[in-house]
């Protein structure tokens, strides 16, 4: 009776025949799941900052968003050298981000209920876990979105079953680990944090090179896998040699924006507190889910050495979220926290009963969602108006109509070409597509007033902090001149300028690189600050 919408040929061809019931539960399941992410698939504003570089380097300008001056604004470089490269085959970043997102998430997804499909509690758990992420407001939005997410928690799949697969590691086993863990730090490089501690625990303790070495520490044995994770690592590592031979920095633009901001550390964890506290109201299973897994494992698998060290990973980074003060996206950084925690439910893990825990922490999740949240919500949403430090987004929820999948088809079919996303007036997009390069205050583009104290409101967004224009500097965006009045500063941008600008094999620009990475000039940027005031007290 399910399988009468299947088309005949297949019908007739006894593959549905040899279909056992588990076999159905898991086609079905998947099934669902994928339909709900294309329901919900989008394409975000931040993505197309990245979106600006690939473009750029494709054309010949360089992998920049601004020609003529090279400067990182992708967080997540592994994704976009992935989306840059697709674009070589169909140039244009939407379809070819959406369609990367949509394979990486199927890649995750399969790989998540082939483990389930081992259980011999499957058809619950099928029904369980479709249900979750079903309702994950967060993996609905975050699976696609143009961002890098997809990419993250399918490394992260692929790491945790090598690293359950083994109890003891060969050299091949280990250089898998450590490439994984490099590939993920290429992707996002703090959410190489989750796995770092049960990395270097695999490669210090766990390195056996055949069947008769024992196991456990040496030096002999650390000078062997040196060599392996340096090796496994090396994509990572390149990358980084890349970014300050190229952008004369190892950290993206974008970081400095953000963390850069000489705001209070209190400020920070407040906003980041608030975060999850504000994620929380968003999607149920969403942090339920992670701090429940920490907290079992630490009471019950702490025997179990890379099962505690995984879980004290996601605890890390937990941690790491709230110490940035989070981010503007409800949800998005915690997705990875969700994944790995659900992935470690269902690993085969010797002496472990995760099921009924598992189902328990959801009836709780639900009962919050179904029950909990709609009783407050009202006097939530009037606390946080009041009472906020910051505000947060649904960006799916935003962007869908202009960005979402299905609109964009319509759109496309009804218009023979894209109209609606190019009605948005957000900064990336609004770049992309019309080169518009107003948005002095934020300037995620702009290598000088990142490395400025931003402007400290009562209610500051993060990632979206103001900065103070220099006298001069519009002039000098302008006409390529230097024209900014204070003298400190205009010699340290002239340093800046020359580093981003001059000839890459000039070695008097990489002599300057040096220098200006170690804070020789550092000085005459802490004058222009102390001179202006702009420094904020702790």
């Amino acid at each position: 009776m399910m399988f009468r919408m299947v088309p005949e040929k297949i019908r007739k061809s006894g593959f549905l025949n040899s279909l056992t019931t588990k076999d159905s539960f898991f086609i079905l399941a998947f099934i669902l799941v994928f339909i709900r992410i294309l329901s919900y698939a989008w394409c975000s504003d931040d993505a197309y900052h990245a979106y600006v570089m690939s473009a750029n380097l494709l054309a010949g300008k360089g992998f920049t968003p601004t020609p003529g001056i090279r400067v990182n604004v992708s967080t997540c470089p592994l994704w976009t050298i992935v989306v840059t490269l697709g674009m070589v085959v169909w140039n244009d970043p939407y379809a070819v981000g959406m369609i990367f997102n949509l394979l990486f998430s199927g890649i995750s997804l399969f790989m998540l209920f082939r483990l389930i499909y081992r259980k011999e509690d499957r058809f619950l758990l099928f029904i369980v876990v479709t249900a979750v992420l079903c309702t994950s407001k967060t993996y609905l939005s975050y699976t696609t979105s143009g961002l890098e997410n997809a990419q993250i928690i399918m490394l992260s799949s692929f790491y945790l079953t090598v690293l359950f697969k083994n109890e003891y590691f060969s050299k091949k086993e280990l250089f898998k680990i450590a490439l994984l863990e490099g590939l993920t730090a290429f992707t996002r490089m703090d959410c190489a944090l989750i796995f770092a501690l049960t990395s270097a625990y695999v490669f210090l303790f766990r390195y056996k090179k055949d069947e008769k070495d024992a196991a456990g520490f040496s030096w002999n044995k650390l000078l062997q896998v040196i060599p392996i994770a340096l090796a496994g690592l090396s994509p990572f590592i390149l990358w980084e040699l890349f970014s300050w031979f190229y952008y004369g920095s190892f950290v993206p633009n974008t970081a400095l924006a953000k963390l850069n901001t000489g705001f209070p550390l209190g400020d920070y964890l407040l906003r980041g507190v608030w975060y999850g506290f504000r994620s929380l109201f968003f999607d149920a299973a969403l942090l339920l889910l992670p701090v429940s897994f920490i907290i079992y494992n630490l009471c019950t698998n702490y025997k179990n050495p890379k099962m505690l060290f995984v879980t004290l990973g996601i605890a890390m980074y937990l941690v790491y979220i709230i110490y940035i003060g989070g981010d503007f996206m409800l949800g998005r950084h915690f997705l990875s926290l969700l994944w790995t925690a659900l992935f470690l439910m269902f690993m085969p893990v010797e002496g472990r009963q995760n099921i009924p825990f598992f189902c328990s922490v959801v009836l709780t999740a639900f009962f919050y969602a179904v029950f909990l949240i709609p009783a407050v919500q009202q006097s939530y949403d009037d606390y946080v108006k009041e009472n906020s430090p910051c505000w947060y987004a649904d960006e799916q929820e935003y962007y869908y109509k202009n960005t979402g999948l299905i609109p964009m088809l319509e759109d496309y079919s009804k218009n023979g070409k894209l109209t609606e996303i190019t009605k948005l007036r957000n900064y990336g997009i609004l770049r992309f597509y019309s080169g518009n390069k107003d948005g002095y205050e934020y300037r995620l583009y702009d290598p000088l007033l990142v490395r400025l104290p931003a402007v400290r409101l009562k209610r500051w967004r993060v990632g979206h902090m103001r900065r103070k224009i220099p006298d001069g500097y519009k002039k000098t965006l302008d006409s390529g001149v230097n024209h900014i009045k204070d003298e400190d500063l205009a010699f340290y941008y002239d340093k800046l300028k020359f580093i981003l600008s001059g000839g890459l094999l000039d070695t008097e620009r990489l002599k300057e690189t040096v220098k200006f990475n170690s804070g020789a000039y550092e000085k005459y940027l802490r004058s222009y600050i102390e001179k202006n005031d702009l420094a904020h007290p702790e």
